[in-house]
C-alpha cells in the first residue's frame, strides 16, 4: 500500500511484520521446504525468519567457489550455526562453457546472469534433500544491497561542476578495454545525472559497442552526454 511513517521505530516493526508474514506464507507445504544460504543479508534474513517459523528443522543449502574472493562459506555457515539449520554445503568448480547449451534450453530466453551458473549448482545440491526452497531473490533490490545503490547515492550529493568536468572526458573507441579506457569512461558516465548513471552502469555493453554490433535496421539513436545542475 501506500502507508508513510514518520516514526522510524514504527517503520521498523511494520516492515519485520510484513516481512515475517511473506515468509510464513511460503513455508506452507506437504513436503519439506529448504533455503538456499548464500550468505549475503537477503538469503541470510529469509533464511533466519524461515528457521524461527517453520515447524521443523530448515534445510539450508550453499556452494563456495574455488576461486579466491569467491568464497561466501563461512559467512552461510554462521547463520546456519546460528539459527540451528541442518546445513548441506560443497566447494564447486564451474565449467561456465560446458553448461550454456543446457542453460539456454532451460532458460528459454536471453539471460545474461553469470550468477546463474551459481544458482545451477546450488539447486543440483538442494534437489537431493528438498522440493521446495526459498530464495533471496529480490532482497538487494528491495534493501540497497547492491554497491551500485551507493553509487547511485554518491552520485546524488555531487556538485554540478564536477559533471561538466566530467563531460570533457570521451572513450576512444580503438582503446576500448585498456585500462585508459575505463578510466575515461567512469569519467564519462560522472558527467551524467544520477538517474542515468545508474542506467548505464547496469550496461554491459557500451552504447559505442552495440552500435558496431548491431545491423543497420536496429541501429541505436546517437547518444550524447548531458549535464544537469
Amino acid at each position: 500500500g501506500g502507508d508513510r511513517f514518520d516514526d522510524e521505530p514504527e517503520a521498523l516493526a511494520e516492515l519485520d511484520r510484513r516481512l515475517r508474514a511473506a515468509v510464513l506464507s511460503h513455508l506452507e507445504s506437504d513436503v519439506d521446504v529448504g533455503t538456499l544460504l548464500s550468505g549475503g543479508v537477503d538469503s541470510s534474513l529469509v533464511t533466519a525468519m524461515a528457521a524461527q517459523q517453520s515447524g521443523r528443522r530448515l534445510k539450508t543449502f550453499s556452494v563456495g567457489f574455488k576461486e579466491q574472493g569467491f568464497d561466501q562459506l563461512p559467512f552461510a555457515r554462521i547463520l546456519a550455526e546460528r539459527y540451528g539449520t541442518e546445513h548441506h554445503e560443497e566447494h564447486v568448480e564451474l565449467d561456465p562453457i560446458a553448461t550454456v547449451e543446457r542453460m539456454a534450453r532451460q532458460f528459454d530466453e536471453p539471460f545474461a546472469d553469470s550468477s546463474a551458473l551459481a544458482c545451477l549448482r546450488v539447486c543440483e545440491t538442494a534437489a537431493r534433500e528438498v522440493k521446495v526452497v526459498l530464495t533471496g531473490d529480490g532482497g538487494d533490490e528491495s534493501f540497497a544491497g547492491y554497491r551500485r545503490y551507493e553509487d547511485l547515492a554518491a552520485a546524488a550529493h555531487q556538485p554540478a561542476w564536477k559533471r561538466r568536468l566530467a563531460g570533457l572526458s570521451a572513450i576512444i573507441p580503438s582503446a576500448l578495454f585498456s585500462p585508459e579506457a575505463k578510466f575515461a569512461r567512469r569519467l564519462q558516465l560522472d558527467a551524467l545525472d544520477p538517474v542515468m548513471q545508474h542506467e548505464e552502469r547496469q550496461a554491459m555493453f557500451s552504447h559505442w559497442l552495440m552500435s558496431r554490433l548491431l545491423g543497420e535496421r536496429f541501429r541505436l539513436p546517437e547518444f550524447s552526454l548531458t549535464t544537469r545542475d
